[in-house]
């Protein structure tokens, strides 16, 4: 199955260790964001390349919530980014199954029935099983 992973950049780390995960299980990452560089601190200011870097990171972010057919969410901190990827999966109706605990980071969206809440990665790829 085509996944996106989606968890704040703070926690991209173990973005990349579910992922792995992911992959072992025999699922496909759509895009793997946390490889490019230093999100949005990553760039100085005087670089002159740098909006066209960050948009480019961001339409590839996109591209990767919009082509999965499931979204995992590493629901461990507040994040804009990985608030935008759930609504590109909420508008396109491709389930979230989301890691962490429901409510702990008070987002209304979270009680949508595109959720599936579990304890881990694991349970995660578990439940992938049953989309």
């Amino acid at each position: 199955m085509r996944v996106y992973v989606a968890a704040p950049w703070i926690h991209r780390e173990a973005a990349d260790e579910a992922a792995r995960k992911l992959e072992n299980a025999g699922h496909t990452i759509t895009h793997k964001w946390w490889a490019h560089e230093g999100g949005l601190g990553g760039y100085l200011e005087n670089d002159p390349d740098r909006e066209t870097k960050l948009r480019g990171h961001a339409q590839d972010d996109f591209r990767g919530a919009a082509s999965a057919e499931a979204l995992i969410l590493l629901s461990s901190a507040k994040s804009e980014g990985k608030a935008t990827e759930q609504g590109i999966a909420l508008a396109k109706g491709i389930p979230i199954i989301a890691v962490g605990k429901r409510g702990e980071f008070s987002n209304i969206f979270h009680y949508l029935h595109n959720y599936r809440w579990v304890a881990s990665v694991e349970e995660a790829i578990d439940e992938l099983g049953r989309i």
